[in-house]
């Protein structure tokens, strides 16, 4: 039986580069934020050769990383497979250097879900081969939103922070910690990030970096800390410099 939901938050107007560079087999709901034109993206979807449903989500990227949850509960699914809607033909890369499937990569997950028992999976966050290791690991590293196996949950109120303005896939690593004491990661698979870092459609003011700044510090103060920026992609992207401190699960 297929445990597993492709659920795709979207702000963006069709077509969406991640069902254009990946096809799947399995059932995909892509969730469209209230902002967003539904009727465009299903009128898109049906020019697709893959089992999609398009569906309302809510707006804004907290309330809409909470409606996958649920989303993933309603369908009936154990798990969903979160995923942008930017995804790049070279997305996902094994350390053997060859390029991999959306499948596959959802396959690689749910096995490490399975042997680990963690409600969040990932990959590594770099495409360096020489980052990769084998097999897979437990982490209290952050486990990118772009590409991650969930938890489905009818009610993810202990997962995210709904008013949270930005910086949800922070949030949500560290909540999955406290839930678990750590999250799984595919050690061999990393991510590609480079050109969906330069195409962001979340709009992150200097006042919703800081609220979201205190909001995660103020929650999770033995988790993680944030000091000045760092740079990214080249100096394309400056960020918050946070990071992440090792911690045990909470009771």
């Amino acid at each position: 039986m297929v445990e597993t939901l492709i659920v795709i938050p979207t702000c963006r107007n069709p077509p969406l580069k991640s069902l254009e560079n990946y096809q799947s087999s399995r059932k995909i709901v892509i969730q469209v934020d209230r902002a967003a034109n539904r009727a465009k993206i299903e009128e898109w979807a049906k020019t697709l050769d893959m089992d999609i449903d398009v569906i309302w989500g809510l707006k804004g990227p907290a309330p809409q990383s909470a409606e996958c949850y649920r989303t993933g509960h309603a369908y009936g699914f154990k798990r969903f497979f979160r995923i942008d809607d930017d995804l790049t033909p070279g997305f996902f890369i094994h350390k053997s250097r060859r390029l991999i499937s959306l499948d596959e990569a959802i396959d690689h997950a749910e096995k490490c879900a399975d042997k680990l028992g963690y409600s969040l999976t990932g990959f590594q966050n770099s495409s360096r081969i020489d980052w990769m290791m084998n097999g897979f690991g437990k982490t209290w590293g952050q486990i990118h939103g772009g590409s991650q196996l969930c938890e489905s949950m009818e009610d993810p109120s202990e997962i995210i922070d709904e008013t949270l303005p930005c910086y949800a896939d922070i949030y949500r690593t560290l909540a999955h910690r406290a839930k678990d004491g750590f999250c799984g990661r595919v050690r061999y698979i990393g991510l590609d990030r480079r050109e969906s870092l330069r195409d962001t459609t979340v709009l992150k003011t200097s006042k919703k970096v800081s609220r979201a700044r205190k909001m995660i510090l103020e929650k999770f103060p033995d988790m993680v800390s944030c000091s000045g920026t760092r740079i990214e992609d080249g100096g394309r992207q400056v960020i918050p410099n946070w990071k992440m401190k090792p911690g045990k699960k909470r009771n």
